[in-house]
């Protein structure tokens, strides 16, 4: 029997194709750093990206203590790590939070203490690591490397492993452990003061490989930390054109290609960083990838030959960090990359524009972030604003915009309203978080 339509029928078959294609793409997790591919960019379309005079739709919001870290979302579950500093014990207390993604209710909460008291002025104390949710299990690793991982329906503790920096006799800097980790099969991959990291076994804890601790952050000569040895605090992100298992590991010495299996490095690019200002993950835009410091340049790397080769570095200037691009959390956009309210042309990393006003409120607190969202730029500033935006590589073309969405800090207060994490999404719902509140906000359109 022929099964193809008659002639009479493509009309309708059309109109049913297009009716296909108009549905909006399935939900998402965004279960780790920047997301599902590492790169700042949701898959989800159809949302309800401008509102009113009278602002988003606030869905929920909740306390949940001081922390730089940002949310992971997975099966309708939110995960994200506050801290709070025991003052007697001069300790820091930590609670790994699981809420309902809908409401914000809480359906578990593991509290345990992180070791000893760690913090800089804005980002706080503890944890500022993203949690990494793979195969119904939440990791966690804490400023000292302690590794923790649980399940991530019930929260119960299922392995440890306490203090990593201790146990390998490593020296981190000042903010300690923070780039989130990777799991690339049964491996969980750690940015923690090696050049190639450390890998464990996701199922039992086990140390899988450890890379060479004679570049581990220690100068043993000058009896002083080495920081271009160091860790840095950028996320390891997948590297697709390197293989199933490559991940781009931005240590203090520079961008390395690691195979997570056993943790070989493939090649180097020397790109070394005082202090460990290696902050921003590298961000894959096909066979190129661009690295950049906080505040002090944009450099792209063209890896089509499969050794990287530099196409352009900018330096920024030191006293001002012009161009300003905080941690580095840009997203690209056909041939442009765009970040807290500025704009970049891919090819040779010239500066498009610069929103003052943008700008001024990142520079007033923490770094806040962006993302990309069914061709729409999501930003929050470092001070909370909540921002829309057209990627538009000639001017800031703003949507909407919020100034409200947290809720104010009192004015006797010391502390004030900081976001140093980009947001994140799933199923529709953003969730934003500051060192004091993490905040829903409802873009799923109306029925």
């Amino acid at each position: 029997m022929n099964d193809l339509p008659r002639q009479g029928h493509q009309p309708m078959l059309a109109l049913i194709l297009l009716g296909l294609f108009a549905v909006p793409l399935p939900a998402a997790d965004w279960c780790t750093w920047r997301g599902p591919s590492g790169d700042g960019r949701s898959p989800e379309t159809g949302l309800d990206l401008v509102w009113d005079d009278a602002g988003p739709a606030i869905l929920w919001r909740r306390d949940v203590a001081t922390s730089a870290a940002g949310v992971s979302i997975a099966d309708g579950r939110v995960y994200t790590i506050s801290s709070t500093v025991i003052e007697r014990k001069r300790r820091t207390e930590r609670t790994i939070w699981c809420l309902e993604a809908a409401t914000g209710r809480a359906l578990w909460q593991h509290v345990d203490e992180e070791g000893s008291s760690m913090g800089i002025g804005g980002v706080g104390h503890g944890s500022i690591a993203t949690p990494v949710v793979d195969a119904g299990r939440v990791f966690v690793m804490g400023r000292r490397g302690t590794v923790l991982c649980l399940d991530a329906v019930t929260g119960k503790p299922l392995w440890e492993r306490r203090s990593l920096i201790d146990e390998y006799q490593l020296h981190p800097s000042h903010v300690g452990a923070g780039g989130a980790p990777a799991v690339v099969g049964d491996v969980l991959v750690l940015n923690i003061c090696r050049p190639n990291g450390v890998g464990l076994d996701t199922h039992s804890g086990e140390t899988r490989w450890v890379s060479d601790t004679s570049r581990s952050g220690w100068n043993q000569e000058k009896e002083k930390p080495n920081h271009e040895l160091g860790s840095s605090h950028a996320g390891l992100v997948p590297y697709p054109a390197g293989g199933d298992h490559a991940l781009l590991f931005f240590a203090g010495d520079g961008l390395r290609q690691i195979d997570a299996r056993n943790g070989e490095e493939d090649w180097f690019v020397k790109h070394g960083s005082y202090h460990n200002h290696n902050i921003p993950s590298p961000l894959v835009i096909g066979n190129r990838i661009l690295i950049c410091k906080k505040r002090f340049g944009l450099f792209l790397l063209d890896n089509g030959s499969g050794t990287p080769s530099g196409v352009y570095k900018i330096k920024g200037n030191k006293k001002n960090g012009s161009p300003v691009i905080g941690c580095g959390f840009l997203v690209h956009h056909d041939g442009f990359l765009y970040g807290v309210g500025n704009c970049f042309r891919l090819s040779d990393g010239a500066l498009q524009y610069e929103s003052p006003y943008l700008q001024r409120n990142w520079q007033a607190s923490g770094d806040g972030g962006v993302i990309l969202v069914d061709g729409k730029l999501i930003m929050v500033t470092g001070n909370g604003s909540l921002v829309v935006a057209r990627p538009d590589p000639d001017r800031l073309t703003q949507l909407c915009s919020s100034d409200d969405i947290f809720t104010p800090v009192p004015p006797e207060s010391k502390d004030r309203l900081t976001v140093w994490a980009p947001p994140s999404l799933s199923d529709g719902l953003l969730f934003v978080r500051s060192t004091r509140e993490l905040v829903c906000v409802d873009l799923r359109p109306e029925d």
